[in-house]
């Protein structure tokens, strides 16, 4: 078990908790762990400063337990090196000294040692790790476990533990159930309520919803709004009670049912053809007019039947000239050509 050196750090002040001694010369041995305060983001990577007495100082990326290996390269001789953090954009910490005591070891002069890795190759290889397949899932799996659903599935479908479901459990049909490759009539509509109908299906239908009208709502009736109440007088029809005449009733009337195309002759309608009520109907006109009783009245004005007379016949007439020069020319009009040049 290697040893470790520890540090608390709150807020920005990094104080050393341990009491171990470390000796100079170790390699691969001396680890440091830390701890922090909350307002160091869990979520972001901490990096530890290791500086030598001379000012030369090596970065190592922290890892999932705050911990890292302390560089080799500033136990090479006794005396103090320096500890600090910082994390994200950008929170940093002040230092620690931790003194080296003096070794027993001689080491060779002509040895040489591996340096060790800076910075920017641990972040390459962080990034590799991460960005793996491996490292996605154990990042996926600590993300789940340190942020815990807020309700976690209980039970399925009434089971718990490891659950299996079927078809029937979700009340589906299983998974080799013969499905027909076409149904018959795929576009048949049928249509029921207040109006029923029925679409044999033998091409699409496409239906057309208009826009505007208040989203779809009536915005009034017959220039009503709110709750609408409408009768036969509010859309100009009759009331329902309204007696409408048979065909009985009409021929009543004196009117009959069209059969066929009536020619009207060129002389007119005779009273024959019309409707036996219709006849009738003239029967009494004629029956209602008064016979003339003022003996000043001329026998001939009182006769059903009025007498025709000739032009000739009539007695009184004025002469009505057939040539101009039956007439008169009292005002001097000229009847012959003469010269005015």
């Amino acid at each position: 078990m290697s040893a470790q050196l520890t540090f608390a750090i709150t807020n920005q002040i990094i104080k050393r908790t341990d009491h171990f001694r470390p000796a100079a010369l170790s390699q691969n041995y001396l680890r440091a762990g830390f701890t922090f305060s909350e307002d160091w983001d869990d979520d972001a990577d901490k990096i530890a400063i290791f500086t030598t007495q001379c000012g030369r100082s090596y970065e190592v990326i922290l890892d999932e337990n705050d911990e890292c290996g302390v560089p080799w390269e500033v136990l090479t001789s006794p005396g103090y090196f320096f500890v600090s953090a910082y994390s994200g954009d950008r929170i940093t910490a002040t230092k620690a000294s931790v003194y080296i005591e003096d070794t027993g070891y001689v080491e060779d002069p002509t040895a040489t040692s591996d340096p060790s890795i800076d910075i920017y190759t641990q972040l390459q290889e962080l990034i590799e790790e991460r960005t793996s397949e491996e490292g996605i899932g154990a990042i996926v799996l600590q993300y789940l476990e340190d942020h815990p659903p807020e309700a976690p599935v209980q039970s399925v479908n009434g089971e718990t533990g490891d659950v299996v479901l079927d078809a029937a459990d979700v009340g589906a049909l299983p998974d080799d159930t013969p499905i027909p490759t076409k149904l018959p009539n795929p576009n048949k509509l049928t249509f029921t309520g207040s109006v029923s109908a029925e679409y044999d299906g033998s091409s699409p239908v496409t239906v057309n919803i208009p826009s505007g009208g208040g989203g779809g709502a009536v915005d009034s009736v017959n220039g009503k709004t709110g709750v609408v109440v409408l009768d036969a007088e509010v859309v100009g029809a009759l009331p329902d009670d309204t007696a409408i005449p048979d065909e009985t009733t009409v021929a009543g009337w004196g009117f009959t049912k069209n059969t066929g195309t009536y020619s009207k002759p060129s002389s007119g309608i005779p009273k024959s053809d019309l409707a036996s009520g219709v006849q009738d109907s003239l029967d009494l006109a004629d029956t209602a007019i008064q016979t003339e009783t003022d003996p000043t009245v001329p026998s001939w004005a009182k006769a059903a039947q009025k007498p025709s007379y000739s032009y000739s016949e009539i007695s009184g007439t004025p002469t009505i000239p057939t040539k101009t020069s039956d007439l008169v020319n009292d005002s001097g009009f000229l009847t012959s050509h003469q010269d005015i040049s």
